[in-house]
């Protein structure tokens, strides 16, 4: 992952330890080679740092999620996750969420470091196995009155 990432695109990178496996999502923009666009690499390594297999993933204008669950890694914005096979990283389904419309104006500080919601970026607030479904919770400030999708994984 050579490259300078910036300051503010560490806020975003995730790791898990899920079912003995980190699981790493890194986001940067190659400046010293001038590579263009941001991206964002899914890694998973064994304890012992060897990596088992890793992918290049999109970053848009939305934040990314990273959800390990279901033997599976889900990665979400605001729209969809993608489900990954935890084994082999193989794209497993695309889970595209309901339509909403959202019902408020985003509120812009002017200063990146500072976010007058709880979370920087717009995505999903946190992705959750309750039994045989997933509930969806959105951005709760951003997407008012609707907070949650329930999506039926059986």
């Amino acid at each position: 992952m050579y490259g300078v990432s910036d300051d503010f695109d560490t806020f975003y990178d995730e790791l898990h330890i899920y079912h003995g496996l980190l699981v790493l999502l890194k986001i940067f923009q190659n400046r010293e080679l001038g590579l263009g666009n941001k991206r964002s690499l899914l890694v998973v390594c064994s304890l012992r740092g060897e990596v088992l297999w890793r992918a290049g993933t999109q970053v848009g204008a939305e934040r990314l999620y990273l959800a390990p669950m279901l033997h599976s890694l889900l990665l979400s914005d605001a729209r969809r996750a993608t489900v990954y096979g935890l084994d082999t990283g193989e794209v497993k389904a695309v889970i595209h969420y309901p339509r909403y419309k959202r019902q408020s104006k985003e509120l812009e500080s002017g200063d990146p470091q500072v976010s007058p919601y709880a979370q920087t970026g717009y995505s999903v607030w946190e992705l959750r196995r309750l039994g045989d479904r997933v509930a969806v919770v959105h951005d709760i400030e951003r997407v008012n009155p609707i907070l949650l999708d329930l999506i039926d994984i059986s």
